[in-house]
């Protein structure tokens, strides 16, 4: 039965880290100087050459810029078990996979152990795309994410483990957070472990029909505290925003590139609270009028998914004239976002239009 699974036994929790410091790497593996498995390495690899393209997305730690001229080809198992040196908070498993072909299926047997697994999904779409699955939870199970990756070239997998908060780990592909399509987690970017018990990362098994490079372990230097910051032009960016959106310092920085169809950039998505990746902007889900005495309300609800301490102020036409309205503004969280109760103006025409507006 062929399988093309990249199995991770690790430790707790993971939160992607853009933006953050590592440590000099536990493992720092390209192959290029190898003719049989390196130390720290067993099963089922052989060196290959064969150059690959050059992958060097913005979230990663890729070795080379380069193509390399060797690989790890693994028919079988091939486990790394020179990893974590020392217990840390956090750390980064970092690696190219190039899989060969779907997996037959899907099974759990042998997993109850690992903190988290990664597999190649067993359907191909019209693309030569396979899905990638993560089997991860208190009892293992497999989820379907929807990272997908063409058969036969080489994509970047990122997970990062936070051992001292969450908890709980994240897995990205070529820089992008893969999400979870199925499973009680569907619509999160976060995946639950197996066992909180583990507090490093003890091996990675790569088991199936795929060629392995670049492989690097690293020991974060800086956690993420929920109040650390990092200034990205001139704004102080919340480092639990960027991991949790595995989104990168420079991307937070362009002015120009807007976010899928939204129209804003991933900055103004920030200052917004809005979340970083998606097509949200401020399209209200809800909306209701109140009288307080004499005076009119509106309450509007709108789909925020961070509170960074955004300001909020709505913009009222009856298109003549403009108002902009930022006293007697009154937020509360509610579920699928936050709702803003403001005055509504009396002197102006019966048909008004509100644009809300979030800024830091």
């Amino acid at each position: 039965m062929k399988k093309t699974i990249v199995k991770s036994v690790l430790g707790a929790g993971f939160a992607l880290a853009a933006g953050v410091v590592f440590a000099t790497p536990d493992v720092s593996q390209n192959f290029e100087n190898a003719t049989e498995l390196p130390t720290g390495w067993t099963g089922d690899g052989t060196i290959q050459e064969g150059a690959r393209a050059a992958n060097t997305p913005e979230i990663g730690s890729a070795i080379s810029t380069d193509a390399s001229a060797k690989y790890l080809a693994v028919a079988g198992t091939a486990t790394c078990t020179n990893t974590s040196a020392s217990t840390q908070s956090s750390y980064q498993a970092d690696f190219l996979v190039n899989i060969a072909e779907p997996c037959d299926d899907l099974s759990t047997d042998g997993l109850g152990g690992a903190q988290i697994a990664v597999a190649a999904g067993t359907t191909v779409d019209d693309q030569g795309r396979v899905a990638i699955c993560v089997c991860c939870g208190s009892t293992p199970s497999w989820v379907t994410t929807d990272a997908l990756v063409a058969t036969g070239s080489w994509a970047r997998v990122s997970l990062l483990f936070d051992y001292g908060t969450e908890k709980r780990c994240r897995v990205s592909v070529n820089g992008v957070p893969a999400g979870c399509v199925t499973g009680e987690n569907a619509g999160s970017a976060y995946y639950p472990l197996i066992t909180t018990t583990k507090t490093k990362i003890d091996q990675l098994d790569f088991v199936g029909v795929a060629g392995i490079d670049d492989v690097v372990i690293n020991p974060a230097e800086i956690l993420m505290p929920a109040n650390a910051t990092v200034t990205v032009a001139g704004t102080a960016v919340k480092l639990t925003t960027l991991n949790k959106y595995g989104i990168s310092a420079e991307k937070m920085a362009d002015s120009t590139t807007t976010v899928g169809d939204s129209g804003l950039t991933a900055m103004q998505k920030y200052e917004a609270g809005l979340n970083l990746t998606d097509n949200s902007k401020f399209e209200p889900t809800a909306m209701a009028l109140t009288k307080d005495g004499e005076t009119l309300k509106a309450t509007i609800t709108i789909p925020v998914a961070d509170d960074n301490g955004q300001a909020y102020s709505v913009v009222v036409t009856d298109g003549s004239s403009t108002r902009t309205i930022t006293e007697g503004i009154a937020t509360v969280s509610v579920t699928g976002g936050k709702a803003l109760t403001f005055p509504i103006p009396t002197d102006m025409g019966a048909v008004l239009k509100f644009t809300v507006k979030a800024s830091l």
